[in-house]
């Protein structure tokens, strides 16, 4: 049984096949060319995507290799979540009363939350800095609707996407870049606090999976293909 922040929890043979699901309908599918199963197999990983059909528009995984008693891994534990408490933390307003906007956006510089403009791929100076650059900073630069806007960036490598705070340049105060570089600085605790809700949630999930493949002699033999 999943916690209310998740859609999904997969167990994952060494080959990248669903052995185990929360959700039936996945059971005997392949992962093992997507970076969640590549990177899991090494490193607890979490990451937002968005190219897996099943999954939906974005989801947000978190993936932990799973080892027997004798410490060789066996397989792969990945959890699939809701995206929505991410645009929420992106999307609500600063508060602040001046016009802005927040947004994260995928290393394919496509927004995963809500822009004021409707766009497709983003190419400003603070997305390739986020996403190529994996870079923090603020700049004054034309955003995706070519607009001059002072803008706050930043990579999160946790999520595998670049958070971008933006206000218009015509509605910057003399200090605005401090203003930002607040509520930038706040919206980035928000989201990280998220993420740590959510990695802490996924190791509780793991540990009974974890405990059955100490147990039983056919996950211990490298062998998840038989159901539980």
């Amino acid at each position: 049984q999943t916690n209310n922040k998740y859609e999904e929890a997969m167990l994952l043979d060494l080959a990248g096949n669903v052995v185990l699901s929360t959700n039936p309908e996945n059971i005997g599918r392949n992962y093992e060319n997507k970076t969640f199963f590549r990177q899991g197999l090494l490193k607890p990983f979490s990451t937002t995507e968005t190219d897996v059909s099943e999954f939906g528009p974005k989801a947000f995984l978190v993936s932990e290799s799973i080892k027997n008693t004798s410490g060789k891994t066996v397989g792969i534990i990945t959890l699939r979540s809701k995206f929505d408490v991410f645009e929420q933390i992106v999307e609500q307003p600063s508060g602040t009363g001046i016009e802005d906007e927040s947004y994260l956006i995928g290393e394919n510089f496509i927004p995963l939350t809500k822009t004021l403009s409707q766009t497709g791929e983003i190419t400003s100076l603070a997305a390739l800095n986020a996403i190529n650059g994996r870079q923090s900073g603020y700049d004054t630069y034309q955003n995706y609707a070519d607009n001059s806007v002072l803008g706050a960036y930043r990579w999160l490598p946790g999520l595998r996407a670049g958070v971008i705070s933006e206000v218009a340049s015509s509605k910057a105060l003399l200090d605005t870049a401090n203003l930002i570089a607040i509520i930038f600085t706040v919206g980035i605790m928000a989201i990280l606090l998220a993420m740590i809700v959510v990695y802490q949630t996924a190791r509780t999930i793991s540990t009974p999976i974890k405990s059955l493949a100490d147990t039983s002699g056919q996950l211990s033999a490298g062998d998840l293909s038989t159901r539980s």
